[in-house]
């Protein structure tokens, strides 16, 4: 039987957040079964996109290259945002699950 494995990721959650979601039907049987991180130190910068690509794969920005939002295009003030996997200089941690089998 192949194992899967499902990753959460919340953008703007924080400590205080994890009683609220215990009392709710589907986030506490996830937490019930669940690994996780109650308490994360922030990166610099704290914008969503690095702070993410850093839990993904523990580096910090400088290591893995997501040091923003949005793609760097000077001069156009509606650059557009910065969400695809391709921009990690890195393995995260799908990848080394992927790896792991």
């Amino acid at each position: 039987m192949q194992q899967k494995l499902i990753l959460i990721s919340m953008d703007a959650l924080i400590y205080e957040d994890l009683a609220y979601l215990r009392n709710l039907p589907t986030f506490s049987w996830f937490m019930d079964h669940s690994a996780i991180a109650e308490q994360v130190r922030s990166i610099y910068p704290t914008l969503t996109y690095p702070c993410h690509a850093t839990m993904a794969t523990g580096r910090w920005p400088s290591s893995h290259g997501v040091v923003s939002n949005t793609v760097l295009e000077p001069g156009n003030p509606n650059s557009p945002w910065l969400w695809y996997h391709d921009a990690y200089r890195c393995k995260d941690l799908p990848d080394a699950c992927k790896e792991a089998g």
